[in-house]
């Protein structure tokens, strides 16, 4: 997350495929993919990524919020803030 941090989403891309790799239902991966993908202004592939957090875990922390902006909602980064 260090990557995603610093703005550098590509790296943090880069990184998260290769844990994806190693643990393919490594939740959290998926959803970090998802918050990369749209701060690179790629929506669709983003939406891909956090409709496979919820194929993994359908109670994940934030799946309320991700099936909320799935469904037209707001986009946040950090649902319990």
């Amino acid at each position: 997350n260090l990557y995603r941090q610093q703005k550098q989403f590509s790296k943090a891309i880069s990184y998260y495929q290769k844990a994806i790799a190693l643990k393919p239902d490594f939740t959290e991966v998926y959803s970090n993919m998802g918050v990369a993908y749209y701060r690179l202004n790629q929506v669709e592939k983003s939406k891909d990524y956090f409709k496979k957090v919820l194929e993994l875990n359908p109670n994940f922390p934030e799946a309320p919020a991700i099936r909320k902006w799935l469904q037209g909602g707001t986009f946040h980064e950090n649902p319990g803030d």
